[in-house]
């Protein structure tokens, strides 16, 4: 009596684990067909209204060159601190 049982629960568990398996083929295919038709609607909306896509603008970023001429680095750095010394030392000018 368990043999068959066993046996159903397992063909039952292996049937509902495949079942999604083969539908992926089709599913991008209508997916790609809804793109298709909301890509046209857009378009059609756009020719309408006179609209364009904004954000599509708003991407490019314009870039400028300067040529890059030797000169001298003039840099100058002013500091002002305290040092200990271990020693004291007298220096004089």
């Amino acid at each position: 009596m368990k043999k068959p049982s066993v046996f159903l629960i397992i063909s039952i568990l292996a049937v509902a684990c495949n079942s999604g398996g083969g539908d992926k083929k089709a599913q991008l295919a209508e997916l790609k067909k809804q793109k298709s038709e909301i890509d046209a609607k857009i378009a059609a909306l756009e020719k309408e209204t006179g609209a364009k896509d904004t954000n599509a603008d708003n991407r490019i970023k314009l870039v400028m060159t300067a040529a890059v001429q030797p000169q001298t680095f003039k840099h100058y750095v002013e500091v002002q601190g305290t040092i200990d010394a271990r020693q004291n030392i007298n220096v004089t000018p």
